[in-house]
């Protein structure tokens, strides 16, 4: 696994890097630690040409856009290109940690206006590492730092590093970058980035996260959150909107088109009525089935499309269990129990009934009522994590989603599955 951290000069980049590879020789791991600029092209070019790196820097500097300039974000690209694709395959049991990355050679492009549409879009989409971690430090903050070292040019003004700053800052929210704050404590910085790795090796080893509840849980807002950082930690993953999705639907809707939205208002009363017509009418068996068989379906479809991947179903096949006790639709339900596949991790993110009503107004209040009953045996019976959001925000949300991830892990190493 490739490491790699971005950053502002002194934002410590270099230290943390050092501090991980010792974490890592203290566990017996095969660390390699590259320094900066440790490309051969570039070397021999230094070889051939000055000697002196401040030198070539302070005149790439000067001179831009010189032809010089034009040519780095090119040789660059290629040179670190090929390193991470060296290490991601023939190091693929090897820690190796390096100090920079493209996005750094990215940020000083920009700097110096060489940063075209062509360079933008090389290096969005060239082989980088399988992680990168960006240090930020506040800006004067990381002029101090660079003062007190004597290794590091001490001339530039703050107004650099403030430039540089929200070069990276753009740079990491562009392409979802996990962002470590290294304004405190070297360890509080050290403890997140090994937090990060560590669930990444989590992630891993799930194949699917399946995530229940009623409308207005929050359910979609915790997918899109985990979804966001599993994008920062370099996690495979798909989402999927699992519940009544059906293919045949959809299909339609594509070849009719686009249609006028209707209001809020006239949506909730048509969906009031569409609920109410529904209960009083019930659904029949054949229409169960067609259903259930759709859903089937679906998630195999997207288990072989996406084998690869860590599949996060926005609810799953015992919703339907609730949708249909409501719409009073005969099944039997141990049978469907066997039949069902069942996730790696199951999660219930539940909220008071009346705390969903006023959230989801769409549906009665007799809906949330019934239906948060039904869920509340159903996570008992599927034993689900709970998720109880009526009073909490969607970070701790999240936090408690990663530490039931992270328990499920730990149980199932003890259990030996």
């Amino acid at each position: 696994m490739m490491i790699a951290f971005m950053g502002n000069d002194g934002s410590g980049k270099t230290t943390i890097k050092n501090a991980l590879a010792d974490h890592y020789l203290k566990s017996s791991e095969d660390v390699i630690s590259l320094t900066e600029f440790d490309y051969p092209i570039l070397r021999l070019m230094r070889k051939v040409g000055s000697k002196d790196t401040k030198k070539v820097q302070r005149s790439i500097q000067r001179d831009s856009p010189s032809t010089l300039t034009k040519f780095l974000p090119y040789l660059m690209l290629f040179e670190s290109s090929l390193q991470s694709a060296k290490y991601r395959f023939f190091a693929r049991r090897k820690v190796v940690l390096k100090d920079r990355c493209l996005y750094d050679y990215l940020a000083t492009w920009r700097e110096l206006g060489v940063a075209s549409e062509l360079v933008e879009f090389l290096y969005k989409h060239a082989i980088k590492p399988d992680l990168i971690f960006y240090v930020s430090v506040m800006p004067d903050l990381a002029e101090k730092r660079c003062s007190q070292e004597t290794s590091k040019e001490s001339d530039k003004p703050l107004s650099f590093y403030e430039l540089k700053k929200q070069i990276y800052d753009d740079i990491a929210s562009q392409n979802n970058v996990a962002i470590v704050d290294n304004n405190g404590e070297l360890d509080e910085a050290l403890e997140k980035i090994k937090f990060y790795v560590f669930l990444r090796n989590t992630f891993k080893d799930l194949k699917q996260i399946a995530l229940s509840g009623l409308d207005g849980a929050g359910k979609t807002t915790t997918m899109d959150n985990l979804s966001n950082l599993l994008s920062q930690i370099n996690v495979q993953h798909k989402v999927i909107h699992f519940y009544y999705n059906y293919f045949p639907l959809r299909i339609a809707k594509a070849l009719k088109g686009r249609q006028q939205h209707s209001t809020d208002k006239e949506q909730h009363e048509k969906s009031v009525a569409a609920e109410k017509k529904s209960v009083e009418k019930g659904k029949g068996g054949l229409w169960m089935r067609l259903v259930l068989l759709d859903a089937m379906i679906q998630y195999w479809f997207y288990r072989i499309l996406f084998m690869r991947h860590v599949l996060l179903f926005d609810r799953f096949f015992p919703d339907y269990f609730v949708s249909f006790d409501f719409l009073n639709v005969p099944h039997n339900r141990e049978r469907l129990n066997r039949l069902f596949p069942k996730p790696g991790v199951y999660f219930l993110q539940i909220a008071d009934y009346k705390v969903l009503y006023d959230r989801k107004p769409e549906h009665t209040l007799e809906f949330f009522e019934k239906c948060y009953e039904e869920y509340m045996s159903l996570a008992t019976e599927h034993n689900m994590i709970l998720l109880d959001s009526t009073t909490k925000n969607p970070d701790i949300i999240l936090k408690e989603l990663l530490n039931g991830l992270i328990s499920k892990k730990v149980s199932n190493e003890l259990s030996g599955n």
